[in-house]
């Protein structure tokens, strides 16, 4: 037992690589799914905690590699190649993490709400707001104002949209030379009252 003990090591770091490389395939397909499926609030939630987790099981394999490396006597290649291999592997699963964190919690009705209130607080009687529409890489602002605004965040099912951009199932409510204002409809209006962050601030002080 002593005398194994003293024998060399040899870590198996390319098994360890495709452990990895397993690890960033699921957080891709996940996160590749979150955006799919980016306008229904609980599999958003699903698929970012799928990321979460392989991310998390791809740091292990990470810790693995660098522990690994102190303990082996003979490596397959240059020491800092390895170290430099699995820590950018490493960066490509905080990547998708990062991405994914933020897309969950990337809400442009909150965003406005936040526009509008400052807007509000420095007497401004006109607003730059975030297109709401569907698209999930859409920045486009319009602007409205304010008092236009608030009439439509009466309504939680009532959005500001670039007339481009109305969704199949949309009703046109309003139309302004700079944006419609639609509602939503049927399962879409759940999903609207449901995330309404005017509705979850009342929430929070009740």
């Amino acid at each position: 037992m002593l005398f194994g003990k003293l024998l060399p090591r040899e870590g198996n770091f390319f098994e360890m690589f495709n452990q990895h490389a397993d690890r960033i395939v699921e957080a891709a397909r996940a996160f590749s799914q979150l955006v799919a499926n980016y306008n229904d609030p609980h599999l958003r939630e699903q698929y970012n905690r799928d990321v979460d987790n392989a991310e998390r099981a791809a740091d292990r394999v990470t810790h693995d590699v660098n522990r690994m490396i102190h303990q082996t006597f003979i490596t397959p290649i240059d020491r800092d190649q390895i170290h430099t291999l699995i820590n950018t592997m490493d960066d490509v699963a905080d990547l998708i993490q990062d991405s994914a964190e933020t897309m969950a919690l990337y809400d442009v009705r909150q965003v406005n709400e936040e526009i509008r209130r400052f807007a509000e607080n420095s007497g401004l009687p006109e607003l730059d707001v975030f297109c709401e529409c569907e698209r999930v890489d859409c920045l486009d602002r319009l602007s409205a104002q304010i008092d236009d605004y608030e009439a439509v965040r009466r309504f939680p099912t009532h959005f500001v949209v670039r007339p481009a951009h109305l969704g199949a199932e949309d009703r046109i409510i309003q139309e302004t030379p700079e944006y419609v204002v639609i509602e939503k409809v049927g399962p879409d209006a759940a999903v609207a009252i449901s995330q309404d962050p005017r509705r979850a601030s009342i929430r929070r002080l009740t």
